[in-house]
């Protein structure tokens, strides 16, 4: 994930000067030529859709045709409003301070004079207003943060169909070796780490947890980005299978000791000799709020792969 500031504008000048202060608060930035005003949705769409976090959009408000004065910025903060309330507005212009109240009107969140951009836009006031428009906006809950764990979600839902290519014992020059054998909950913990990692560039493996009932335990993954905790199993047998409910009611516990985390997934993989009925144990844990020994989940999910 990376965070990105959208600029809609076609001079090289403030382009640069936006540049410089959003390369100091490591994030990334995209710019919208004026010309295709109409294309900051889109591209704000795509930037998401790549696992990005557009956080902030500088958009210059007039665009001089032939002479003209036209005002296509108004629409263009209005569109982003109406599809994106997570998202602050810096709306600017070089003509006068009577577009303050009326880009607020069209939903922008701040107002400046092009030639305040280049004093005011510093690194401690884009870190300071960033900050405070997510705490106003309460960006935590956010679909953001609910289309992250989208993402999470249909990955572990459908890395076993791409783990065939490694792990079935030939690859696609019909040679006799597998590249990678899935034979122990570690394999699968480096392979789903692998997967996992380029996507949720905050996870960090086997957390401790405090203590439960005077006994140490740590979790397999936590994404901070998304404060999600997985939890993976391999099942290799029936009997091992059998456990399985068992443990999983047993990681409730024990795991609602991490307080920082909202949601918990729980993903099982089964090799393919193994028939034990895993519904029920799904149904009991699929729940969008989950409480358990005074930890209210936000989600727990449980996938078991292949089905």
């Amino acid at each position: 994930m990376k965070e990105i500031i959208l600029i809609v504008e076609h001079d090289d000048d403030d382009i640069k000067n936006f540049q410089d202060h959003i390369q100091e608060l490591n994030a990334g930035y995209e710019v919208v030529p004026e010309k295709e005003f109409n294309r900051a949705i889109d591209r704000i769409n795509e930037l998401r859709s790549h696992g990005n976090k557009v956080v902030a959009a500088f958009i210059d408000l007039i665009k001089i045709d032939k002479g003209d004065r036209k005002e296509p910025g108004l629409n263009t903060i209005a569109a982003v409003k109406e599809h994106f309330d997570d998202i602050w507005i810096v709306a600017y212009t070089h003509f006068g301070k009577e577009y303050s109240d009326k880009t607020k009107e069209y939903g922008a969140d701040y107002f400046l004079q092009k030639p305040e951009t280049k004093n005011v836009l510093t690194l401690d006031f884009l870190r300071k207003k960033t900050e405070k428009h997510a705490k106003e906006h309460n960006l935590e809950k956010t679909q953001y943060k609910d289309w992250q764990f989208d993402i999470l979600s249909k990955i572990l839902s459908g890395i076993h169909k791409s783990m065939t290519r490694i792990t079935s014992g030939k690859d696609r020059h019909a040679k006799s070796v597998g590249v990678f054998s899935v034979e122990n909950e570690y394999d699968l913990q480096n392979l789903i780490w692998t997967v996992l990692k380029p996507n949720f560039p905050e996870m960090v493996d086997e957390v401790p947890i405090p203590k439960h009932m005077g006994e140490p335990s740590r979790v397999d993954f936590y994404i901070p980005e998304i404060k999600t905790i997985i939890e993976l199993k391999h099942v290799r047998e029936n009997n091992q299978a059998k456990k399985i409910p068992s443990d999983l009611d047993h990681d409730l516990t024990w795991y609602a000791k991490f307080v920082e985390a909202e949601k918990l997934v729980f993903y099982v993989f089964k090799n393919g000799d193994v028939t034990f009925d895993f519904e029920p144990m799904k149904a009991s844990l699929n729940q969008k709020i989950f409480s358990r020994d005074s930890k209210t989940w936000e989600s727990v999910t449980c996938i078991v792969r292949p089905e």
